[in-house]
């Protein structure tokens, strides 16, 4: 949790002393390079022990593992998030599935009748696909703001992202708005395809 307040905290401004006038036993040496890192690590073994064989050299990392180890906690928390995300997502698409498929069921006579008056199934499909639409396009209207909402509260916890991204909302948007359509596809063919003698017959 230190690690990611530290992350998370903004850029504070730094002095070093020289080591004798601060002493610590456990002393953090950053070296900059310019190719793989691990090809030097003997070689700054090699010059601390020039300058001190007493000085043991441990727990050696790059700056990518280090920052591996500190987003740990992050990581593990956006990947829960991610499959609570997902889960949530498969519990949309049933449960839209499972509206437009009652109600395309209620509705069996009265699609019967449109199709036997000479209604072109192409017109019954619009008909169920532009329920879901409207089911979409009601979500969308109602998970914005609470994104929104969500993403205020969240702010501090994100790292190189901002909680009001335009391309995520849209994206968003968009994800939801084809999975209600999605969701309803199978429905609205089932009801372009009905049988209007069976229909009536049914009723």
């Amino acid at each position: 949790m230190l690690l990611l307040i530290r992350i998370a905290s903004a850029a504070r401004p730094f002095y070093y002393l020289p080591l004798w006038q601060q002493y610590n036993g456990t002393v953090t040496l950053h070296v900059k390079t310019a190719g793989d890192p691990r090809a030097l690590v003997s070689s700054v073994r090699e010059a601390v022990r020039g300058v001190d064989a007493t000085v043991p050299v441990f727990d050696v990392k790059t700056m990518e593992e280090q920052l591996l180890v500190a987003l740990l906690p992050a990581r593990l928390a956006g990947t829960l998030l991610g499959a609570f995300g997902l889960l949530a997502l498969l519990l949309a698409t049933v449960g839209i599935y499972g509206v437009m498929a009652y109600s395309v069921a209620q509705r069996r006579v009265e699609i019967g009748v449109r199709l036997a008056l000479g209604a072109a199934p192409r017109r019954v499909l619009l008909l169920v696909i532009g329920r879901a639409v409207r089911l979409g396009l009601g979500g969308v209207a109602l998970a914005l703001p609470m994104g929104w909402l969500t993403g205020a509260a969240l702010r501090s916890f994100l790292y190189g992202v901002t909680p009001l991204d335009p391309q995520v909302f849209v994206t968003t948007a968009l994800v939801m708005f084809c999975v209600a359509v999605g969701a309803a596809a199978v429905p609205a063919i089932r009801a372009s395809r009905l049988d209007p003698g069976a229909a009536l017959r049914h009723e």
